[in-house]
């Protein structure tokens, strides 16, 4: 019973630090895409409220 619980706890924390390895890639890529692919502003304005209603925008 022991080796169960040791087998579901490494897959577990397998998949929660794939998403949380997923979240932080997609956060650098956000910054990343932002600020030099895109329009050369800080990188941390990609974080406003008003920068995702001007892309929202954009895209309707």
């Amino acid at each position: 019973m022991e080796s169960n619980w040791s087998y579901f706890r490494k897959q577990w924390l397998m998949i929660l630090g794939f998403l949380l390895m997923t979240l932080f890639l997609f956060f650098l890529g956000l910054l990343f895409g932002y600020s030099v692919l895109g329009e050369g502003k800080q990188p941390l304005d990609i974080l406003s409220p008003t920068t995702w209603k001007e892309l929202m925008d954009k895209l309707h």
